[in-house]
């Protein structure tokens, strides 16, 4: 589940012996000016290590550092003990490191291609939908979610294992890009290394429910029994016909932002509240139905979050 970490320790630390060490175990070694002065740098493995007058800097792929590759999904009990092994390595206290950056992520085998799993995810609350070439991503200050094709985002050399040969892998991480955002959602004042694992299950519970948050599209149920209730069933009914005739909520909501870009609706409007109108009525819970698509992604997603040990997430999957 952990992924790319970034961890700093106090310069407190850094001693003769310990940059003698450096010198002796990293490769690609180099020197370059910035914010803290002279910056040393190398690698181990795939383990960036920068080192300057502002303390030491560990980054890198804790999967990658173990497995050669981010294709397998680490456990717990495999994330610590690379996190030790590392700090052995490089011989700094990693688990009282103060983590920069954190990654998780996992892949999804899927019957479709990620390009068709983008068209099945909308919007999600307080986080900016962006479709690019390379992926789908959700950012937030500080925040982010990304979904890809994993098949394309293979480096030169590099080759999919053969679990996944033949198949569609979609890969999904959900980032913290610094620490004071890893700290609000853990509830701490300063979230060290240890402090990660001793809260893994909220990061599981977070790394899902994000997901789970994003709105997947729809299917109308087209004038069942329940449209003709009473009027404001038939009326939303019909509303449903429209926006999927102009192509969906996403096409919708899309138009929304472009309007809201050009200054358009006024001042006044309270744009957030006409999206959130439309996000409702196409996924009314009897007019219309989640798509089998999106439901098979989303259950994939619960049953990875209770392999890695969640329970608020194995009492979502045992309740539907």
């Amino acid at each position: 589940m952990l992924d790319t970490i970034k961890i700093h320790i106090s310069p407190s630390y850094l001693t003769p012996e310990l940059s003698q060490h450096f010198r002796n175990i990293l490769e690609n070694q180099g020197y370059n000016r910035g914010e803290y002065g002279e910056t040393y740098s190398g690698t181990l493995k795939n383990i960036r290590v920068k080192v300057n007058d502002g303390g030491i800097t560990v980054e890198g792929s804790l999967p990658k550092y173990i497995n050669g590759n981010n294709q397998l999904t680490l456990t717990k009990e495999q994330a610590e003990e690379g996190i030790k092994k590392l700090g052995e390595e490089l011989r700094l206290p990693l688990m009282e490191g103060k983590v920069k950056r954190l990654d998780t992520g996992a892949p999804i085998i899927s019957d479709l291609t990620a390009k068709e799993l983008y068209q099945v995810c909308g919007e999600a609350p307080r986080f900016n939908r962006l479709e690019q070439n390379s992926g789908l991503y959700y950012a937030q200050t500080k925040r982010y979610m990304a979904l890809y094709d994993k098949g394309n985002e293979l480096k030169k050399g590099e080759q999919l294992l053969d679990a996944f040969k033949g198949k569609h892998v979609l890969r999904y991480e959900y980032r913290w890009l610094c620490h004071q955002t890893l700290a609000k959602d853990l509830g701490l004042t300063e979230v060290l290394m240890k402090d990660v694992f001793a809260n893994y299950d909220i990061l599981i519970k977070k790394w899902a429910s994000a997901f789970l948050m994003i709105v997947k599209n729809h299917d109308m149920i087209t004038f069942n029994a329940e449209a003709f209730k009473d009027t404001a069933s038939f009326n939303n009914q019909i509303l449903i016909q429209g926006v999927e005739r102009v192509g969906g909520l996403q096409a919708v909501l899309q138009a929304i932002n472009v309007a809201k870009d050009r200054g358009d609706f006024g001042k006044t409007n309270n744009l957030s509240y006409l999206k959130r109108k439309y996000t409702t009525l196409m996924t009314h819970p009897v007019l219309s139905e989640k798509s089998p698509v999106g439901k098979e992604v989303e259950d994939k997603v619960k049953a990875i979050a209770f392999a890695m040990g969640c329970p608020s997430i194995e009492s979502q999957i045992l309740n539907g």
